[in-house]
């Protein structure tokens, strides 16, 4: 649309500089055909004075006078009309100079309007370019200061947790410095223990807050596991407490077990295993520690009894055996197998192993263990 325009512009312009050119060699026409017309009657005043004052009178051309031949109308008109064409044909000269100057004015202005045309798009593009970098950046000014933004929250927040953390720690030391250290009061042993075991109660305190966020199905897992500890931990007291004791018998059974040669069955023979004591014992420490257990997973004495007799009942008869009889003839002891677990009998100074019970007079059979 812009094309067009400047177009129907230059043709506007261009036809008006035709019809300015045109009045001017109109006027130009005028004016010298005025001028020639002047120049005319100019000339045949000159002419006519010339001839009065150059030729005689009639007087003096009646003396018979010889006079010079007067121009006629018809020569002064043939020559005032051969001047008109020579200015005519200067003129003519004249517009055609302008007219080819005119051409070239023409084609320089149509290089010029095209060249301003191509610099104008070019201004156009690079602007738009321009405009649009500028809206680049100003987005991409816009997403860095609002990251700095959030970083600067971020960094503040950051600063009051420290200072507010900081504070607090100041006023938790200051808080102990005053109140003083349990070390020098305690000791460093007992210091310990206090530590040790306000740890574990706060660990208690999570287990059971734990325990009672728990689903049903997991807490009964928990329970049943704690059931088993609990068992487990019930046998291996047992054992414990029931080792220097006359009622009990299985110190002397972990000395076999860990591979001890002394002589701690060797007594065997003079002790009797009241299971009415042990029973009783193993009641006792049930009832102890049956509080660790929640109550309707803990299992009755009764059953605990049951299964305390039922893992021990051979150790128990082969025990109770042993103890019946008389002692053992001197240099052999009893000892437990580990394979089969029943008690086998042997001499460390004869190297000899058996499984019956030696009598006074040793016989030489002996047995692979």
């Amino acid at each position: 649309m812009k094309v067009e325009r400047s177009r129907h512009q230059n043709a506007l312009a261009e036809k008006k500089l035709q019809q300015n050119l045109a009045a001017q060699l109109h006027r130009v026409q005028l004016k010298l055909q005025q001028e020639c017309i002047r120049n005319g009657t100019e000339y045949l005043k000159s002419v006519e004075k010339s001839s009065k004052s150059i030729f005689p009178s009639n007087a003096v051309r009646h003396k018979n006078v010889a006079t010079s031949p007067q121009p006629s109308q018809d020569q002064i008109q043939n020559k005032w009309m051969e001047d008109i064409d020579s200015v005519i044909n200067h003129l003519r000269d004249e517009v055609e100079r302008l007219r080819t100057d005119n051409e070239l004015v023409k084609g320089m202005n149509h290089n010029f309007r095209s060249e301003i045309e191509k610099l104008r798009n070019e201004k156009e593009i690079a602007t738009a370019s321009f405009l649009l970098k500028i809206a680049q950046c100003e987005a991409q000014i816009g997403k860095k200061n609002h990251e700095l933004a959030t970083i600067k929250r971020e960094n503040s927040i950051l600063r009051n947790r420290e200072h507010a953390r900081s504070t607090t720690l100041e006023k938790q030391m200051a808080a102990k410095g005053e109140r003083g250290s349990l070390l020098p009061t305690l000791g460093l042993k007992n210091f310990h223990v206090v530590k040790n075991q306000s740890k574990h109660m706060k660990d208690e305190g999570i287990r059971r807050k734990a325990v009672s966020r728990a689903d049903p199905e997991s807490l009964q897992v928990s329970l049943t596991e704690k059931r088993a500890a609990t068992d487990d931990f019930l046998r291996e007291s047992a054992k414990k407490l029931s080792g220097p004791s006359e009622t009990t018998f299985l110190a002397g059974t972990s000395d076999i077990l860990s591979g001890s040669t002394g002589s701690s069955l060797k007594h065997f023979g003079d002790r009797r295993v009241d299971l009415s004591s042990l029973q009783s014992r193993l009641s006792a420490i049930k009832g102890r520690y049956s509080g660790m257990v929640e109550k309707e997973v803990i299992p009755t004495t009764s059953e605990a009894i049951q299964t305390q007799n039922d893992t021990l009942r051979p150790n128990y008869d082969a025990l109770l055996s042993s103890s019946m009889q008389p002692k053992l003839p001197a240099g052999w002891e009893a000892r437990l197998s580990r394979s089969k677990n029943e008690i086998y009998y042997c001499n460390p100074e004869l190297h000899l192993t058996q499984w019956d019970r030696p009598a006074a007079n040793v016989t030489e059979k002996s047995y692979n263990v």
